[in-house]
């Protein structure tokens, strides 16, 4: 055990004796005011003189037994603006100056380099404080998910608006002007009743033609406006309710035959409105139908 402890001494002392000492030119601790446990990065900028130095990472020894003053964690030499830089990272464990550590495998003695260790026992009465974050502040986070919730839910009623809303209020914008029409046939057909007899028969047939064409144009997109009778009764469009385009072409070529061709009377007008009204009311009531 004996012959072991000192074979140990004899290299260690061998060991010193290959190391070269240099000139220190100046150091850096990072942080400024170190605690016990911190990791400490001390630069020590050097002259070797004549010495020669291997820039690159150093072997870490071992790590020490307990109780000792520090902990190297690593260290490197580096050449910077033509001087040395010995740069050493390590763990003091006692307050109080602490020598900076330098692994033998750096080549070189630095002259003593401390670093001043303070104690949070000393400066705060306690252990240092429990680190906390100071850009957050209370609610921040439930301000973050928020937002982000009411961006989503915002994103998807813009969805939904898009997709399904605005077709449906289209369909209702057109559902209103085509019951405009229904309104204005509506009226047309109140005011020939209230005046049958103020006009001939021919005359008060041309209204009710031209304002059954216009409604049935509006309700069903198709030039009625510009159809003959005969035309009218070809037509079977989709829109309208079953046998209203019949009845409505059969209506149209009894006015022809009474404006154009002087067959019947105005006795006729009353049945006419009549059966206008029942063309009216099947079509609203079908569209009514379509929109529930």
């Amino acid at each position: 055990m004996r012959g072991l402890a000192a074979a140990v001494c004899a290299v260690l002392a061998l060991s010193a004796a290959a190391q070269t000492r240099v000139r220190v030119l100046g150091t850096t601790v990072t942080p400024a005011r170190p605690y016990v446990g911190d990791v400490v990065e001390c630069s020590v900028t050097f002259d070797p003189g004549d010495a020669r130095i291997e820039e690159g990472t150093l072997e870490i020894p071992p790590p020490p037994p307990s109780g000792s003053e520090t902990e190297l964690a690593g260290a490197v030499v580096r050449r910077k603006s033509g001087t040395w830089v010995y740069t050493a990272r390590f763990i003091a464990w006692t307050p109080g100056p602490a020598r900076v550590p330098i692994p033998p495998s750096a080549g070189i003695l630095l002259p003593e380099v401390r670093v001043e260790i303070a104690s949070a026992l000393d400066d705060f009465g306690r252990s240092p404080p429990a680190y906390t974050d100071p850009l957050e502040l209370p609610g921040t986070r439930l301000l973050v998910w928020g937002g982000a919730g009411g961006l989503l839910a915002a994103a998807v009623l813009a969805w939904s608006a898009v997709f399904g809303l605005l077709p449906w209020i289209r369909r209702l914008r057109r559902a209103w002007k085509e019951g405009r029409a229904g309104r204005d046939f509506a009226r047309v057909l109140d005011y020939l009743e209230s005046s049958a007899g103020e006009f001939r028969a021919e005359e008060t047939w041309a209204l009710l033609a031209k304002s059954l064409r216009e409604y049935l144009a509006a309700r069903t997109r198709i030039p009625y406006t510009a159809m003959t009778a005969r035309e009218a009764r070809a037509t079977s469009p989709e829109e309208l309710p079953a046998g209203v385009a019949e009845e409505a072409a059969a209506l149209l070529a009894e006015g022809d035959s009474v404006r154009f061709a002087r067959s019947g009377s105005g006795s006729g007008v009353s049945r006419a409105i009549e059966r206008s009204r029942d063309i009216l009311r099947s079509v609203e009531e079908a569209t009514r139908d379509l929109l529930r």
